[in-house]
């Protein structure tokens, strides 16, 4: 097939950006002729970048949807089997919103910015940003082009048929996968000890990891509370916690000393690697407010170790509850995760639910997704 990618940018390292980039490369790899069509791409061998000027004129509140209307222009002058855009870009055969739904994000960012419904009203109405995204991600799910949307979750599913019902036969799932060449179960004794040591921390307690870039929306403070409590409900010092991630942490270490485990917590600060610090790790503890598809899920798994997250997170839903990890309602459920934590001190129990949580990511291997994309965009030409 001759494939047209269309996103706003493909580079850098961020999970939408990342994804597209992987996929870029498999399907070169599979024999495909891919031309992407984009205002930035890094270099991704065997394809061909057009590159549209980015929109000078445009202003902040309107860029993306300038991006987006650039990269409609250029794709109708290009000759193609299919053509796979991604988040907030229109006219394609096939979208991927791998950032999930942009209604479902503002109503979350306008809800923790504003507490009063009334502000939250007034400022929704008047966001002229929030009127362009979303009119940008309506051109494309209304777009007599689209065949096809690829949603990461069955959580990003449900998002958007409550936004755009006539999508019922057109929306598949596809997991973001785990990358097991990456991330490895292989836990050495040796390396964790030393990651312990690095970071004043004792190798023998029971050690969860937090990674994320926004503490807030990713409930750092809600994993902080739980294992201040788990740590009340034991008889014993036996529980750590590692945060990495690039966000201000001062509020946070203020958070952990308030509740008496200010030793027990270690912040790394954004890492170009983060497999030291899961090999260190026995647990994911991860109660996001929202994430379509937390790659940190899968990452954790592909290292064995099980996940503790919330319904709010798409990724999730992979898991068995006791099996691999546990999955809660909200991020304010801070008496079941602390229950988790607790449970996780057993040690023949850490063993077999590390033993399941690398099982489970075989499972759900990216390539086993990526191979479910190319299957999708076959279907598609055929329908083009």
């Amino acid at each position: 097939m001759k494939i047209q990618v269309c996103a706003k940018h493909i580079s850098g390292t961020g999970g939408q950006e990342g994804f597209l980039k992987r996929l870029c490369a498999f399907l070169v790899s599979r024999g495909h002729t891919v031309d992407i069509t984009t205002t930035e791409a890094d270099e991704i061998n065997g394809t061909t970048v057009t590159r549209v000027p980015t929109p000078w004129r445009a202003t902040r509140s309107m860029r993306d949807w300038a991006m987006a209307r650039a990269v409609a222009s250029e794709l109708q002058h290009q000759t193609y089997d299919v053509s796979l855009g991604g988040q907030k870009t229109w006219g394609c055969n096939v979208i991927r919103p791998g950032g999930g739904v942009e209604a479902e994000y503002w109503d979350l960012r306008l809800s923790d910015r504003y507490g009063w419904p009334p502000l939250r009203l007034l400022a929704q109405a008047a966001s002229i940003k929030r009127r362009f995204d979303l009119d940008a991600e309506r051109r494309g799910y209304c777009s007599p082009e689209l065949r096809y949307v690829i949603a990461n979750s069955h959580l990003v599913r449900e998002c958007l048929l409550r936004r755009y019902p006539t999508l019922q036969d057109k929306i598949h799932v596809v997991y973001n996968g785990a990358n097991l060449e990456r991330f490895s179960a292989e836990n050495d004794e040796t390396s964790r000890a030393a990651t312990h040591q690095a970071l004043g921390l004792d190798p023998a307690c029971c050690t969860a990891i937090f990674a994320a870039h926004n503490f807030r929306l990713k409930g750092l403070a809600q994993a902080i509370q739980a294992v201040a409590l788990a740590q009340q409900q034991s008889s014993k010092q036996s529980l750590q916690l590692i945060v990495v991630g690039g966000d201000r942490p001062a509020r946070m270490r203020k958070l952990a000393h308030r509740l008496g485990i200010g030793p027990a917590v270690r912040f790394v600060g954004g890492v170009a690697d983060p497999r030291p610090y899961y090999a260190a790790s026995d647990v994911l503890l991860f109660p996001s407010f929202y994430d379509p598809c937390a790659n940190v899920t899968f990452e954790a798994l592909a290292s064995g170790i099980p996940v503790i997250s919330t319904k709010r997170n798409g990724a999730s839903e992979v898991i068995s509850d006791g099996n691999e990890g546990w999955t809660v309602e909200h991020p304010d459920c801070i008496e079941a995760m602390a229950s988790h934590l607790r449970a996780l001190q057993d040690s023949a129990r850490l063993a077999d639910m590390k033993a399941a949580a690398r099982e489970l990511a075989v499972k759900h291997t990216t390539t086993s997704k990526l191979t479910e994309i190319e299957s999708i965009l076959e279907a598609a030409s055929r329908l083009h």
